[in-house]
């Protein structure tokens, strides 16, 4: 059954309205007056959660990184350096670690493609 999101008026916030791009939503007919975002359709809380990241994690710093990770062949240095620089270290979840993240994305490198496709944005 679809969350259903509809005939609201959204004014001088941040975010108007922010769900993982996997969640069953039905956005109908919204007002967004003055809003940073209208609508935030995030990363699928699993891969986040595989990788170690918070679920509210920038759809546009993890795709930075993966761009990076899928355009050859990197190291796990190479791979912590961009992770670094674009920031993606600031979202990692309690108990989580560099490490995890690195060696999660390094795996990723032939699916980084079809992931990037599947990310909302």
């Amino acid at each position: 059954m679809p969350i259903k999101i509809c005939d609201n008026h959204f004014e001088n916030c941040g975010t108007g309205i922010s769900a993982p791009a996997d969640a069953d939503v039905d956005i109908g007919a919204n007002c967004f007056v003055a809003c940073g975002k209208a609508i935030d359709l995030r990363a699928p809380e699993s891969l986040l959660g595989a990788l170690g990241l918070n679920a509210d994690t920038p759809l546009d710093v993890l795709r930075e990184v993966l761009t990076f990770v899928g355009s050859a062949p990197r190291t796990e240095p190479e791979i912590a350096a961009k992770a670094t620089s674009a920031g993606l270290f600031n979202w990692l979840s309690a108990g989580a670690d560099t490490a995890t993240l690195v060696s999660g994305l390094a795996s990723l490198y032939q699916h980084v493609p079809q992931i990037l496709a599947a990310l909302p944005g």
